[in-house]
C-alpha cells in the first residue's frame, strides 16, 4: 500500500514516467515513424491520461486489454488487406510504429501498477529502437540522449520506491525526505547516464560502421531521396531551386583561394541536345569503365601529376536518386568506402550506393591554363570532339545573334568568341524562376520573346551559339558551391543550388575549361548569413553535420586514422618520457662525476650542496603531502561535497556520529555492546558527545531532519571532541 500511495502521489514519478512515454513518440516523430499532422492528436490523448490520473475516469485493466486486442486486429486487417490503397511496403514502418503508440496511450489511461509502468517502459523502448531503425539524425540523438536520463531516472524512482515499501511497512512517511530522496535520484540519473557515455564511447570507436542506419535504414532514405536529374529538360530546374532540402556538406581544404568558376559542384556532363532537353550521346566505343581501388580505398582518376593548386574536398553524401559522385573540377584521386565505381568518357564518376548517405573524399586539381594561354589556341578538333558541335534543327536567328555577338567584339579564338557569348547573356537577359517559355522550341522564345529564364536556359544558349560558331562544348549539370558555415568549415549544399553551366574544349591543353553565362541574380554568393536567426540556424546546421562527420559517417578509415592518432600521441609521449629518463640518468652520471672529485673541489661541493638541497626539498614536499592528506581525510571533503546535495538526510547524521566515535576512541573511550548510542555519551559526561548523540538518534530513528544551523552546530561540537586529545 505504501508503495502504491508514493507511486500515485509522487508527482516527480509521474512527470518522469509520462516524459518516457512522450520521448517515445517524439522520436518516432522526428524519424517519420509518425505523421507530423497526429502528433498533436497524440499529445493531447498524453495531457488527458495525465488529467485523469488517480481518478474514476481511468480503464480497468480488462477493458484496456480488450481495447489493446482490438487495436491489433483493426491495424492487422490494415496491413493484410492493404487498406486506403497504400501498398503493403509502405504500410509496415508506419502502422508499426502506430500500433506501439495506440497500445502506449491505452496503458496510460489504464488505471497502473508497478507492473503496467514497466510494460510502459517497454513500450517506450521499443519506440525508441523502431525510430533508430528508421533514421539516426541530430534530432533522433537529441531525443536519444533525454529518453536516455527520463528512463533511467524513472527505473531508478520506481526501485526506491519498492525499497520504501520495505522498509516502511507502518506507511508513513516524511514529506521532507520524499523530496530530498527524489532530488537524490537525480543525482544517480545523471551519474549512471555518465557511466554509460564511458562505457558506450570505446564501443563506438571500435565497432565497425555499416552504411544503412538501421533495421529499417533504406526505409525512411528513400522517402527523404534528394531530386538530381541525369539529364537537363529545359525548365525543370526551376523546381529543385525551390527546394532547400540538403544535398550534401563538404569540407574543402586548398593551397590557394579556388578561383570563382571553379567553385561548383561537377555531376554528369551531357552533349546531345535535341532542342527541348540535353542528354548523353549514345557512344558504344567509349562504354563506362570500372575504376580499381586499392587496399586504402583509393582510386586514381588519371595517371599521377603534380597538382598546381591541391584542393582536398571531404564529401557527405545525402541520399540522392543518381549514382553521380560530385567534386570540383578536375578530380585526380577519389577515397572512400564506396561500392563499384565507373568513370564515362566525359569524366564523370558514378559509384551504386544504394540511396544511402555516402562519404568519401576527392583530390582535385583547381588550376586553369592562363587567359593568354587560352586564346592563343586554335588547335583543330580531332573527329573525337566532332559530337560536340552536332546541333538539331534550330531558329536561324540563333546562329545569326551569335555572329553579331562575335563580330561586335571582334572576337576571333575559342575563348574570346566564349568570353564574348557569356557576357552577352549576362548582361542582356534576366534570371528568373517565374518561368514563361513556351513553344516547340524553348530556346528561341528564351532568346527572342521571354529574355528571362533558369540557368539551364542560360547555359544552352550558350552552348548552342558556340556551336554554330565552330566552337566544341558541352553541359555541365551540378551544384553550386552552397552557404559557407563557418562553425563546421563546411559549405552546405541544398536543393536550391542545383545548377548547369557551359565548357569549352581547348584541345592544344587538352582540357574543359568551365563558363556561367547565368546573371549574378542566379548565383549564390556563398557566404552566412550575419542575422541572429542565420548564425543560430548556422550553429544547429554546424552540430548536425558533426554529428554526421563523426558518428553517422564514421567509418572504417576514421577508425583508422583514429588509431594512427593515438599511437603517434603515445609515441610522442614515449620519446618524451625516454629523453626524460635518458637526461635524468646523463644528470646522475654528471652529479657523480662531480661528486667523485674528478672535476675539483668547487664541483665537489656543488654536488654536495645540490644533493642536500633536494633532500631537504624532498623531505618538505612529503611533508606537506601527508599533511594535506591527513586533513583531507579528517575532514572528509568528498563526503563534504556530496553533503551539499543532501544535508536533511539519514547519511549526514550517521557520518557526524561515525566521526565523533573515532574521535572518542583516540581519547580511550570506547562503547561496549550492551550500551545504547546516548547511554555511552551520558556517561563520557561531555556535553558536546550527547547533542550529537541526541541529533543522531532524532534524524535516524525520529525520522526528523536537520536545519543549516544545526548542521553548523554539529560541525562546530565534532571540531571540539576532536581537538581534546
Amino acid at each position: 500500500m505504501f508503495n502504491s500511495l508514493l507511486i500515485n502521489n509522487s508527482l516527480y514519478f509521474r512527470l518522469i514516467s509520462y516524459l518516457v512515454c512522450i520521448l517515445g513518440f517524439i522520436a518516432l516523430i522526428v524519424t517519420g515513424g509518425i505523421n507530423v499532422i497526429t502528433a498533436p492528436i497524440i499529445f493531447i490523448l498524453v495531457v488527458l491520461c495525465g488529467t485523469i490520473e488517480n481518478t474514476k475516469f481511468q480503464l480497468s485493466e480488462r477493458i484496456a486489454l480488450i481495447v489493446i486486442v482490438i487495436f491489433i486486429i483493426f491495424y492487422f486487417c490494415i496491413w493484410q488487406f492493404q487498406f486506403f490503397g497504400v501498398s503493403e511496403d509502405g504500410l509496415t514502418f508506419n502502422l508499426l510504429g502506430y500500433l506501439i503508440v495506440s497500445v502506449g496511450i491505452i496503458k496510460l489511461f489504464q488505471k497502473k501498477n508497478e507492473r503496467d509502468w514497466i510494460f510502459l517502459y517497454l513500450i517506450s523502448f521499443f519506440e525508441i529502437l523502431l525510430a533508430a531503425g528508421s533514421s539516426i539524425s541530430l534530432k533522433f540523438l537529441i531525443c536519444l540522449i533525454f529518453y536516455l536520463f527520463a528512463a533511467i531516472s524513472s527505473i531508478v524512482a520506481l526501485e526506491i520506491f519498492k525499497s520504501f515499501k520495505e522498509v516502511h511497512k507502518n506507511n508513513q512517511y516524511n514529506k521532507r525526505n520524499l523530496l530530498g530522496t527524489n532530488f537524490r535520484l537525480l543525482l544517480v540519473s545523471l551519474s549512471l547516464l555518465l557511466l554509460i557515455g564511458i562505457f558506450a564511447i570505446p564501443i563506438f570507436f571500435f565497432l565497425p560502421r555499416t552504411g544503412a542506419s538501421g533495421i529499417n535504414g533504406n526505409l525512411q532514405n528513400q522517402n527523404n531521396t534528394v531530386g538530381y536529374s541525369n539529364s537537363i529538360e529545359l525548365g525543370k530546374i526551376g523546381s529543385f531551386q525551390e527546394n532547400r532540402q540538403i544535398v550534401m556538406r563538404v569540407e574543402v581544404e586548398s593551397r590557394t583561394e579556388i578561383t570563382t568558376s571553379l567553385k561548383k559542384w561537377r555531376g554528369i556532363t551531357l552533349d546531345y541536345f535535341d532542342n527541348k532537353s540535353w542528354r548523353k550521346s549514345n557512344i558504344r566505343d567509349k562504354p563506362y569503365r570500372e575504376l580499381v581501388k586499392n587496399i586504402d580505398n583509393q582510386i586514381l582518376l588519371k595517371p599521377y601529376t603534380n597538382p598546381k593548386n591541391e584542393t582536398i574536398q571531404k564529401v557527405v553524401l545525402e541520399s540522392i536518386d543518381s549514382p553521380t559522385i560530385f567534386s570540383l573540377y578536375n578530380p585526380l584521386e577519389l577515397y572512400g568506402d564506396l561500392n563499384l565505381v565507373f568513370q564515362d568518357s566525359e569524366g564523370s564518376i558514378t559509384s551504386i550506393n544504394d540511396s544511402e548517405r555516402i562519404g568519401y573524399t576527392v583530390k582535385s586539381d583547381a588550376s586553369l591554363p592562363s587567359e593568354d594561354d587560352l586564346i592563343s589556341d586554335n588547335t583543330l578538333y580531332s573527329e573525337d570532339y566532332s559530337r560536340y558541335l552536332l546541333l538539331p534543327q534550330i531558329d536561324k536567328q540563333i546562329k545569326d545573334l551569335a555572329e553579331n555577338v562575335v563580330l561586335s567584339k571582334n572576337a576571333v579564338s575559342r575563348y574570346q568568341k566564349a568570353r564574348e557569348i557569356e557576357s552577352y547573356l549576362q548582361n542582356n537577359f534576366t534570371y528568373t524562376l517565374d518561368l514563361k517559355v513556351s513553344g516547340s522550341e524553348p530556346l528561341a522564345d528564351f532568346l527572342f520573346d521571354k529574355k528571362a529564364g533558369h540557368c539551364e536556359y542560360f547555359a544552352t544558349a550558350m552552348a548552342v551559339m558556340l556551336r554554330t560558331q565552330g566552337v566544341a562544348t558541352r553541359i555541365v549539370n551540378g551544384f553550386q558551391f552552397g552557404e559557407y558555415n563557418e562553425t563546421a568549415n563546411v559549405y552546405v549544399v541544398k536543393q536550391k543550388d542545383a545548377h548547369s553551366w557551359v565548357e569549352v574544349y581547348f584541345p592544344k591543353y587538352d582540357t574543359w575549361i568551365p563558363f556561367d553565362p547565368t546573371p549574378s541574380s542566379g548565383l549564390i554568393s556563398g557566404g552566412s548569413d550575419v542575422t541572429f536567426i542565420g548564425k543560430l540556424s548556422s550553429y544547429v546546421e554546424a552540430l548536425e553535420t558533426l554529428w554526421i562527420q563523426y558518428f553517422v559517417s564514421y567509418d572504417n578509415k576514421n577508425q583508422r586514422s583514429f588509431f594512427r592518432k593515438v599511437k603517434t600521441q603515445f609515441s610522442v609521449i614515449q620519446k618524451y618520457i625516454s629523453d626524460l629518463i635518458l637526461e635524468s640518468k646523463l644528470s646522475i652520471v654528471n652529479w657523480w662525476n662531480d661528486l667523485s672529485g674528478e672535476k675539483g673541489f668547487e664541483a665537489r661541493l656543488y654536488a654536495i650542496i645540490r644533493a642536500i638541497s633536494l633532500i631537504i626539498f624532498s623531505f618538505v614536499v612529503i611533508f606537506f603531502l601527508i599533511l594535506i592528506g591527513k586533513k583531507v581525510w579528517r575532514f572528509n571533503i568528498w563526503k563534504k561535497f556530496f553533503s551539499i546535495f543532501s544535508k536533511n538526510n539519514e547519511y549526514l547524521v550517521i557520518e557526524f556520529h561515525e566521526r565523533m566515535i573515532k574521535a572518542l576512541a583516540k581519547q580511550g573511550f570506547t562503547r561496549e555492546v550492551y550500551q545504547t548510542p546516548l547511554e555511552f555519551a551520558l556517561g563520557l559526561n561531555i556535553d558536546e558527545a550527547v547533542k550529537i548523540t541526541e541529533n543522531y538518534q532524532r534524524v535516524r530513528f525520529g525520522k526528523q531532519t536537520l536545519s543549516n544551523t544545526e548542521i553548523d552546530e554539529i560541525e562546530n561540537w565534532l571540531k571540539i571532541i576532536e581537538a581534546n586529545k
